[in-house]
């Protein structure tokens, strides 16, 4: 019954959502069930009418959260466990978070912000170690000794540690 509402593939969401309305905070516990790329059902104990403008801050994972609007479309009870279950369309949810959302709705696409993010931080890393690189040069003392192979070691050890974090967090 529920699943031919929807227009779009859902995915399980196993945290917790605050709602608003009129920028108030409601008092009563929700659950966000699922989530998708046009709303979310959401059991409540209390009921919401259809038709109702609510404001949602949803936690999709634990560092991952969305903010926004949804309109309720439908509501039902929820059976004997009590709570009514209730269908919520997106109204108005920012570009960023628009993009966070696909991002957790399709983990296997290449998030190209933070390959660019990747990119950036190399390119900041090797400017400031050549940097150090001619700052060496430029003196007698670095001459003839470790420190004039230090440069290139720090070079390929900091670039490669940049790499190998950047790659842990775009994964």
């Amino acid at each position: 019954m529920i699943h031919e509402r929807r227009r779009a593939a859902r995915k399980l969401v196993d945290f917790g959502v605050r709602m608003f309305q009129d920028r108030r905070a409601l008092g009563n516990e929700s659950r966000v069930i699922d989530v998708g790329s046009g709303g979310f059902s959401l059991l409540a104990y209390d009921p919401i009418d259809p038709g109702e403008q609510l404001g949602f801050k949803i936690q999709l994972s634990e560092d991952l959260t969305i903010s926004g609007s949804a309109k309720v479309q439908w509501r039902s009870d929820f059976g004997p466990a009590g709570g009514y279950l209730h269908g919520a369309q997106f109204t108005k949810i920012g570009f960023f978070d628009r993009r966070r959302l696909k991002a957790f709705l399709n983990p296997s696409r290449i998030r190209w912000i933070d390959v660019l993010d990747m990119g950036l931080v190399a390119a900041v890393a090797l400017v400031g170690i050549y940097a150090l690189r001619d700052y060496w040069a430029a003196h007698d003392w670095a001459e003839n000794t470790t420190w004039a192979v230090a440069p290139s070691c720090m070079i390929v050890g900091l670039l490669g540690w940049t790499l190998s974090a950047k790659s842990r967090s775009v994964s």
